[in-house]
């Protein structure tokens, strides 16, 4: 989980902030609390660890003490004023991107007015701070972390999925990415999404028999349907990485093997059409190996559908078309963040890998698994 990023003036509140972070560290683990003293290894890259793990945790807590606001660095100029201070790079990317923001007030300080912040950091005034007295200083920990605790995902698969679904790509830590381990647990998530999302899929699909023939057929599906996404998943790394992102590939596709955590949803979103024997959300491979065949399989269908019918196939297609769109921006923004890009070069980026994906899947490796199908005298699952 990305859990919580503490930020803080090491002139100001060092001492605190480290006192903050030990006591959530003991009720959330210590992988899930962020602090750059402890977290960071020897030799990271700094600005690329702040950068990505603001964007992707849940709360962000701000030490506040009484020099925070005209703390100044050696030119004398106040340092909130500066665009590339530190604490107001880290601020401001919190408001920017709607992450839960709490102000922790230490030795007695205030917080600020919105006229006396600058313009990024303005709506810091919104959010309802908390004191932590010294006199009263762990107890005041506990309840920062009683607080926080009820905003937090909890453990295990059914948590982590949910966390993914409300949270999408703020849920993951960035900084475990690119390890070996992450990118495991990813691709065994992934096989666990395309299964209960093939699953749900069967009483709209069209294959028929006993459940024997069931299971081959879905084996089949969740292989097949994992090749396709990580061919995807590669090809839009590459996309990123053609016009500047910097993220290394292993991020990439461990970060987009955890989004499939949308697949079970989509395939439930076929749940107005169960019993029509024809998924909405039609694997490509079924028609692009075989197009006559799939165009006139639909055609029957239409053709005996009814009112009925068509207002059942109508409502799924929509929603199955507005969770696909939610997967897609909550992939755009997680890789966008992960590669440092903005603005329209990032959506450019996405674009030409998303096109690539769909073109390799569409004309290379749907054909390919079509005419293995056909060979072994199979329907595409």
């Amino acid at each position: 989980m990305a859990g919580i990023f503490i930020s803080y003036r090491r002139d100001d509140s060092g001492g605190e902030a480290r006192r903050i972070w030990e006591g959530l560290a003991r009720r959330f683990g210590a992988d899930q609390v962020f602090i750059d003293s402890v977290t960071l290894e020897p030799g990271e890259d700094f600005v690329k660890a702040i950068h990505q793990k603001v964007a992707f945790c849940d709360v962000v807590v701000a030490v506040i003490g009484p020099g925070w606001l005209d703390s100044a660095g050696a030119d004398g100029r106040r340092r909130l004023d500066d665009p590339e201070d530190w604490v107001r790079v880290e601020l401001a990317a919190a408001l920017e991107h709607g992450i839960r923001l709490v102000p922790a007030l230490v030795r007695g300080a205030r917080l600020p007015d919105a006229g006396a912040l600058p313009e990024p950091l303005a709506a810091l005034t919104n959010h309802q701070a908390i004191a932590l007295r010294p006199a009263t200083f762990e107890r005041d920990v506990e309840r920062l972390g009683a607080g926080l605790a009820r905003r937090l995902p909890g453990t295990g698969l059914a948590a982590w999925w949910l966390a993914l679904i409300t949270r999408r790509h703020r849920a993951v830590d960035p900084l475990s990415l690119q390890r070996p381990e992450a990118v495991w647990r990813a691709l065994g998530f992934l096989l666990v999404m395309l299964l209960i999302g093939e699953i749900l899929r069967m009483p709209a699909g069209p294959v028929t028999g006993p459940w024997s023939r069931h299971a081959g057929y879905l084996a089949i599906a969740v292989v097949s349907g994992a090749v396709e996404w990580l061919a995807v998943g590669a090809a839009l790394h590459l996309g990123m990485r053609a016009l500047g992102g910097h993220a290394p590939f292993q991020a990439s596709i461990a970060v987009f093997c955890f989004l499939s955590a949308w697949l079970p949803l989509i395939a439930l979103s076929q749940a107005p059409v169960w019993g029509l024997k024809i998924p909405v959300t039609q694997a490509m491979a079924d028609i692009a190996w075989d197009p006559a065949d799939g165009v006139e399989t639909v055609a029957e269908f239409v053709a005996a559908l009814g009112t009925f019918g068509t207002v059942r196939l109508v409502a799924s297609f929509l929603v199955a078309s507005a969770l696909w769109l939610t997967l897609l921006t909550s992939v755009f923004a997680a890789l966008r963040t992960l590669h440092g890009l903005r603005g329209p070069r990032a959506l450019a980026a996405f674009g030409l890998g998303l096109a690539a994906g769909v073109l390799f899947v569409g004309l290379f490796y749907a054909p390919m698994l079509g005419g293995i199908y056909a060979a072994l005298g199979l329907r595409a699952p």
